[in-house]
């Protein structure tokens, strides 16, 4: 594990500093962005939520992020490539942002991650139960996301 500062840097969003991203050129030229969104509810519990996208453009998954534009099926498309090179970054982003965010010494915080279908959220658990997320109907009669608090740990 490298605890470098340049390892743990995250990006703030110039619109919107309550948003840190990373992004990255995959090697078949396909764009990867992470971003992190940071909600305070009003007793002061902080939340993150984890949002990931490859496309052919990061003005794609800018759009998609932002919930403007044409983004076409980019919640839906498994292209297939270079997917498994993204999923590594991703993971190593949300381990990046753990340790930025001092997840495991925190009372007052939660990292949560949703996916858009079914198939993604099963790959998702199967490789961040080891990171301490666990499956969670949030809120309680909602949706299924991945949460990880230190409680759980």
């Amino acid at each position: 594990m490298n605890d470098s500062y340049h390892d743990l840097e995250f990006l703030f969003d110039n619109d919107n500093n309550d948003v840190l991203y990373r992004k990255k050129l995959l090697s078949n030229g396909q764009c990867a962005m992470f971003f992190a969104t940071h909600f305070v509810d009003e007793y002061n519990f902080h939340e993150y939520y984890i949002a990931f996208a490859i496309a052919n453009k990061f003005k794609t998954i800018r759009n998609w992020f932002d919930c403007k534009g044409n983004v076409g099926d980019l919640d839906i498309t498994f292209t297939g490539k270079c997917g498994l090179e993204g999923l590594i970054w991703a993971r190593k982003c949300i381990s990046d942002f753990m340790m930025y965010i001092d997840i495991d010494h925190r009372d007052d915080a939660q990292i949560v991650i949703g996916a858009t279908t079914n198939k993604r959220f099963r790959v998702y658990q199967k490789y961040l139960t080891s990171y301490g997320f666990r499956a969670h109907r949030y809120p309680p009669n909602g949706d299924v996301f991945l949460v990880r608090r230190k409680e759980i740990v």
